[in-house]
C-alpha cells in the first residue's frame, strides 16, 4: 500500500497481457485528464498463469478514487480505475495491432472486449471502510481466499454487483412518493434484469420475485448473466426493491439488494415467514438461540457486553404480530426501535455501532432472511432463523424446495455457505445508506455498500452519475 496526499488517488497497476509496447502505453496514459505516470516496466514472467509477457504501469491522478485502508492507504489495485485503464489500453492495442485484444487478468467481464457497464461517469469510495479482523481485501490471492479456479467470485465481480443494485435503485427512485408500489417494483426488477445481462456470469436466481408463474422476470430458477454455459456458475438471491411500500410513500430505508455465491451455497428459501434473531460481530459463538425466550437472549447479550439488559436496543418490525414480543422487551427495560418495513436493513443495522442497535428480533420474509444472513457472513455477525408455516400450502412449498424439517433453526452458515458477496444501494435514505439524490446540474448521487465474506471487507461506495 502506498501513501499519497488525501487529494491524490491511485489509478492502479496495470497487468497487461500481450506484447503492447511501453511507448504506446505512456502515450495513452498521458492522454487521460489529470493523470501522471509514475513508473513503467516490463517483465517476461507469466504472472497470470496463462502465458505471455506483462507490462507494469503505475499512475496516479489528483482526485479521490478507491481508498480502502484503515489508515487512508490508497488501494494500488483500484478496481474501477483498473477497468478504466484496461479499456483504454485494450482499445488502443486492438487499433494498433489489428489483433484480437487481450485483457488484464483477472477481469472476467473484459474478455469480451467491451467496456464494463456503467450508469454514470464517476465512482468514488468513502474511507468509511470496516474490515473483519482489521484487514482490507488482499491485493493478490492469499490464505483468506480460495484459488481463482476454485472460487467463481472474481474480485472485480464484487464491484460489478454494485452496478446491478445501482441500476435497480436508480430506476425505482423515479417513483419515490408516487404511491404506486407495483410500478416502483417493476421498474427496479426490469433495470436489475438488464444489468445482470452485462456481467460475464452463468447466474441462477435462487431467491427472487417468486416462482416462474408468479413473476415475469427474476423468478426462482431464472438464468441471468451474459455468459450462459460459459461464465462462472453463480447463485443469486435478490430483492430489486426491498421496501416497496416505503418507496411508494417516500419512507426511509428502502434498498436494492442482492447476494451472490458459488453454485449451491445459498439456501433455496420458500416465500414464507421466518422468525429471525440477529446480533452483530464481537460476541462468542452461540450467544443467541431462537430456542430461548427473547428475554433470555437479551440477558445473554447484555452480560457479554457488560451492561444491564435495560441498556440493550432491539430493532423490531412494527407489526401487530409482534405485540407480545415488544411488550416482553419493554418489560425488561429494553429500548425498542420500531421500523415500518425493510427488515434487511434492520438486521444489518446490528453490525454498525453508529446505529446503537444491538439485536434484531421478529418475523419477516424468509428470502430477506437469507439476504441478511449473507451480509452478516461477510462481517461476522450471528443469525438464527426458523421458517414459519401458516397453512398446508406453505408446507407443500417448502417440500418442493427440499425442506423436510419444518422446525429447524438455521444458523447464518446454514443459510449461506462459503464465500459470498452482498451488495445494496439505497433507494430512499435510511440508517444504512443514503438514497438516490437528484442534483440541479443534471447529476445524481447514489450510495452503496458491498461486502465479501472471504476477505471480510466492507466498502461504502459513493457514485456520481450524469443524467444528461
Amino acid at each position: 500500500m502506498s501513501r499519497y496526499p488525501e487529494d491524490v488517488g491511485c489509478l492502479g497497476i496495470a497487468l497487461v497481457h500481450g506484447c503492447f509496447g511501453i511507448a504506446p502505453f505512456r502515450r495513452i496514459v498521458s492522454g487521460i485528464p489529470k493523470v501522471t505516470l509514475v513508473g513503467l516496466s516490463a517483465t517476461d514472467h507469466d504472472l497470470a498463469g496463462n502465458g505471455g509477457r506483462f507490462l507494469f504501469g503505475t499512475a496516479v491522478f489528483q482526485r479521490p478514487l478507491p481508498v480502502c485502508g484503515r489508515h487512508g492507504e490508497v488501494d494500488p489495485l483500484g478496481r474501477f480505475a483498473l477497468l478504466r485503464l484496461e479499456l483504454v489500453l485494450s482499445q488502443s492495442r486492438a487499433g494498433e495491432t489489428g489483433r484480437e485484444e487481450s485483457h488484464c487478468y483477472p477481469s472476467a467481464m473484459s474478455r469480451q472486449g467491451h467496456a464494463p457497464p456503467s450508469i454514470g461517469a464517476a465512482q468514488t469510495y468513502s474511507n468509511r471502510t470496516a474490515t473483519l479482523a482489521s484487514r482490507t481485501e488482499p491485493i493478490m490471492n492469499s490464505q483468506f481466499e480460495t484459488k481463482p479456479q476454485d472460487n467463481p467470485l472474481d474480485r472485480v465481480l464484487v464491484l460489478e454487483m454494485v452496478r446491478v443494485t445501482e441500476a435497480a435503485a436508480v430506476a425505482a427512485s423515479k417513483l419515490i412518493g408516487r404511491g404506486d408500489e407495483k410500478a416502483a417494483d417493476a421498474a427496479a426488477v426490469e433495470a436489475m434484469r438488464k444489468a445482470f445481462d452485462t456481467l460475464e456470469i452463468d447466474g441462477t436466481v435462487v431467491i427472487g420475485e417468486g416462482e416462474r408463474d408468479e413473476a415475469p422476470m427474476l423468478f426462482i430458477g431464472e438464468k441471468v448473466g451474459g455468459a450462459p454455459g460459459k461464465g462462472p456458475k453463480i447463485d443469486i438471491a435478490l430483492d430489486p426493491l426491498e421496501g416497496t411500500t416505503i418507496t411508494a410513500k417516500a419512507g426511509p430505508n428502502s434498498l436494492a439488494v442482492l447476494a451472490a455465491s458459488a453454485e449451491g451455497c445459498l439456501l433455496n428459501a420458500p416465500d414464507v415467514y421466518m422468525d429471525k434473531l440477529a446480533v452483530g460481530p464481537g460476541y462468542s459463538e452461540g450467544i443467541i438461540d431462537l430456542a430461548k425466550s427473547p428475554s433470555d437472549n437479551v440477558r445473554a447479550v447484555a452480560k457479554e457486553k457488560g451492561v444491564d439488559p435495560s441498556d440493550i436496543i432491539v430493532c423490531v418490525l412494527d407489526r401487530p404480530r409482534h405485540a407480545e414480543l415488544i411488550s416482553e422487551l419493554r418489560e425488561l427495560g429494553c429500548g425498542v426501535v420500531l421500523i415500518g418495513d425493510g427488515d434487511v436493513a434492520g438486521v444489518i443495522a446490528v453490525t454498525d455501532e453508529d446505529t446503537t442497535i444491538d439485536m434484531y428480533m421478529g418475523q419477516g420474509g424468509a428470502p430477506e432472511g437469507v439476504l441478511a444472513a449473507a451480509a452478516l457472513r461477510c462481517v461476522g455477525g450471528q443469525f438464527n432463523g426458523r421458517l414459519v408455516f401458516r397453512n398446508d400450502d406453505e408446507k407443500a412449498r417448502a417440500a418442493k424446495w427440499g425442506i423436510d424439517d419444518l422446525d429447524r433453526i438455521y444458523t447464518r452458515d446454514d443459510l449461506v455457505k462459503g464465500d459470498c458477496i452482498f451488495a445494496a444501494t439505497g433507494v430512499t435514505s435510511g440508517s444504512l445508506l443514503d438514497g438516490v439524490k437528484y442534483l440541479r446540474d443534471g447529476r445524481m448521487t447514489t450510495e452503496s455498500v458491498v461486502m465479501r465474506a472471504s476477505s471480510g471487507t466492507v466498502r461504502w461506495i459513493k457514485g456520481e452519475h450524469r443524467t444528461r
